[in-house]
C-alpha cells in the first residue's frame, strides 16, 4: 500500500510503521474534527515557515547573501553594545 510502509528489523519483527499525512491526522487527534482541524492548521503553518528561499538566479543569490550578511553584523553589533 502506498499509504503505509513497514520497517523490520534484523529479526523480522516490524520495528516502525510510516503513515502519510492522511492517515496520521486522525490518528493523533482521535477522530475529533475540532482537534484535527486546529492540528492541521498548525501543522500548515509550520511548513510555510520552513519552506527555504532558493535563488533563480546569481544575482538574487548574491543579493540574498549581502541581505544575510548586513543582518549578521546587524546582530553581532547588538551583542557588542550589550556585553
Amino acid at each position: 500500500m502506498g499509504h503505509l510502509q513497514k520497517e523490520k528489523d534484523s529479526r523480522g519483527y516490524t520495528s516502525a510503521i510510516h503513515v502519510n499525512c492522511d492517515y496520521t491526522e486522525p490518528l493523533i487527534t482521535d477522530y475529533d474534527a475540532k482537534r484535527r482541524a486546529a492540528v492541521i492548521d498548525r501543522w500548515v503553518a509550520l511548513e510555510k515557515q520552513v519552506q527555504p528561499q532558493v535563488p533563480q538566479s546569481s544575482t538574487e543569490a548574491l543579493g540574498m547573501e549581502v541581505d544575510r550578511q548586513e543582518k549578521l553584523e546587524q546582530e553581532q553589533k547588538l551583542i557588542a553594545d550589550v556585553v
